[in-house]
């Protein structure tokens, strides 16, 4: 048992059978990081991944669903976001961009559209974008398939983990002994 993760997990209010799962089975927050359910995984990394790195996953979640945007204006949002991130454009920019996506997506947005234009906001956040991805990428599954969209929303909440554990492991050097 870990006093890092109970610590953790109190701090951030995670919920108590989420808890007691990690504390049950897993030594060091680098062992949830790499267990943790997708949901679960994702609500840390909003908790300790600074904002250029949520950022750029958020991107990233939009742009496994690019072709479900419905106009490049969103597309340009998310390609600012990122180059924010990275620094290569200004706050200024950034808010151009949100503007012109929020102006553009009224109160008819599409889930991938919502998306897209929550990338470019002053604080992102991740879960949002990422929830938001993964439903819009149930939406595309026709209505009649039933039992598809629960699959496609759950294949693509394991990309966003498996993306997350890949690149930003916030807690990589605690779990190497």
């Amino acid at each position: 048992m870990s006093k890092q993760v109970i610590d953790f997990f109190s701090t951030h209010k995670i919920c108590p059978d989420e808890r007691q799962k990690a504390i049950d089975s897993c030594d060091s927050m680098h062992d949830v990081w790499l267990t943790a359910h997708p949901e679960l995984l994702i609500y840390i990394a909003t908790c300790v991944l600074p904002d250029k790195d949520a950022r750029l996953f958020s991107c990233w979640c939009v742009m496994q669903i690019w072709h479900l945007l419905t106009d490049d204006i969103f597309k340009i949002a998310v390609i600012v976001a990122e180059k924010y991130a990275s620094g290569e454009v200004t706050p200024d920019e950034l808010d151009a961009a949100r503007v012109a996506a929020d102006l553009l997506a009224g109160d008819e947005a599409t889930w991938a559209d919502n998306a897209a234009r929550w990338t470019t906001d002053e604080i992102v956040v991740a879960i949002d974008v990422a929830t938001a991805s993964a439903y819009a990428a149930g939406a595309a599954v026709p209505v009649d398939a039933g039992w598809a969209y629960d699959t496609t929303v759950d294949d693509a909440r394991e990309a966003q983990a498996a993306y997350l554990r890949e690149r930003f492991n916030p807690f990589l050097k605690e779990g190497k002994k």
